[in-house]
């Protein structure tokens, strides 16, 4: 999907070839993973829809939405930790794949616990599983920014957001037809079967990016102490123009993060809509 011929001033030593190929894998995967988290995510019909048929409120789906930005908080400590990582691909593919299994798992919980435990089973896995996500994502990020050549970086994301886009457009409505195909009493039928085709979908992803070029780039120095890690960290903030789309940026994913999933609870207990 990338032209080989714009590809220029490699980073982490990749060829070309091993460019493209890396490109083209960060495509495929989100692509994938965007079914994945249609099944998944916070904030998404299929999750939101689960919540409730476990007996959750919209003050409990709220609560999940704080959890999720409050977890967020450990990528600013994973970098620190991470330094002496070597062998990342690895880590991001192994990790990766047990947040897939804990995100999926919830649909286990009416038959592992009682009734009267099964929302804060799904509050633990799901926290379990948005800490496994966020302790890859900077070093994913990573991977992503040593891979992808500058003069074609904003193309190449371009791209990648169309697929993602259109990816999660079509699975979202027709994973939603497919739940509302159940009556009210197989609903769990249903939810079943999309988290379990979800995680597969899930893990087909880490698949492809197991096959994908790892870029190692100049972020992996060794002998830097924690000082020095966290005055890069906070270098960025120096720049007025990354201090100012930070705080766009923190503001508009705060008023999506609130609105999203009280949105969905509102589609589905009052207007009948999923």
């Amino acid at each position: 999907m990338t032209d080989v011929a714009a590809v220029e001033g490699v980073r982490g030593g990749l060829t070309r070839g091993e460019a493209n190929r890396a490109m083209r894998g960060f495509i495929s995967a989100s692509g994938v993973w965007c079914m994945w988290g249609q099944t998944v995510g916070i904030g998404t019909a299929v999750f939101v829809g689960y919540a409730l048929h476990l007996g959750a409120d919209a003050s409990y789906i709220a609560l999940f939405t704080s959890m999720a930005y409050f977890l967020a908080v450990c990528q600013l400590v994973v970098p620190l930790l991470g330094r002496r990582l070597q062998r990342r691909k690895r880590y991001i593919v192994s990790v990766g794949c047990v947040e897939i299994l804990f995100r999926s798992s919830p649909a286990l919980i009416p038959f592992l616990f009682a009734e009267h435990l099964r929302l804060d089973a799904l509050m633990i896995l799901v926290g379990l599983g948005l800490l496994c996500g966020y302790s890859l994502s900077p070093f994913y990020n990573t991977w992503v920014v040593n891979s992808v050549p500058e003069n074609i970086r904003a193309r190449f994301t371009s791209r990648q957001t169309i697929v993602s886009t259109l990816v999660a457009m079509f699975s979202g409505f027709a994973v939603g037809r497919f739940i509302d195909s159940f009556s009210p009493d197989e609903k769990q039928v249903g939810f079943n079967l999309v988290f379990g085709v979800g995680a597969l979908f899930g893990w087909l992803g880490y698949i492809v990016l197991s096959r994908t070029p790892f870029a190692a780039g100049t972020d992996m120095r060794r002998g830097d102490d924690a000082v020095g890690g966290l005055t890069r960290l906070l270098e960025p903030f120096r720049d007025g123009n990354f201090v100012r789309a930070v705080v766009f940026f923190g503001m508009w994913t705060f008023a999506l993060g609130i609105a999203g999933p009280l949105y969905g609870v509102f589609m589905i207990e009052h207007l009948g809509i999923s």
